[in-house]
């Protein structure tokens, strides 16, 4: 799946769901919620249903995953969103906005989005930290940004350019 966040809630990126933000119901954000191979749709409903704050899919039919969420969210009456770096947040199904205007395909700009909606941020998860100040800028703000890796982790001998 798509390294983006996921999110399913009534406001972009509220409680429960998978994504950047919801209260987890007091369940460890670094639990591993991540889904084995031979997982079910129903395995995925319950994650969802117990509210954990990231279910980590691993996938290569990112459209098939997607279609079950949005199934999973209509069941629930919930709004299910998307957000990448190159659509910013979105609700599933929708166009993206082309515009300026609320484009928020910046992490920054998509977490003040998330929070002007009425969502409630407790981290930011980063999956490569490329140390060009982007972590700083999360956290400068007053989130708390949690990276899976840096650049130097996995590119040890690659120059910062």
């Amino acid at each position: 799946m798509d390294p983006a966040a996921r999110q399913m809630n009534n406001h972009p990126a509220g409680q429960g769901g998978a994504g950047v933000g919801g209260n987890g119901g007091g369940v460890n954000p670094c639990a591993d919620t991540s889904i084995p191979k031979n997982a079910s749709a129903d395995e995925l409903e319950v994650l969802i249903r117990a509210r954990y704050p990231i279910i980590y899919v691993l996938s290569w039919e990112e459209e098939r995953v997607e279609k079950q969420i949005a199934r999973i969210a209509a069941t629930r009456n919930k709004k299910f969103y998307v957000w990448t770096c190159t659509e910013g947040i979105v609700r599933y199904g929708s166009e993206a906005s082309r515009g300026k205007a609320g484009n928020t395909t910046d992490p920054l700009t998509a977490i003040d989005a998330v929070v002007q909606a009425g969502g409630i941020v407790e981290f930011a998860a980063v999956l490569v930290d490329r140390e060009q100040g982007g972590r700083q800028n999360i956290e400068a703000k007053g989130y708390k940004a949690v990276t899976a890796f840096s650049r130097t982790e996995l590119l040890p001998n690659l120059p910062l350019l």
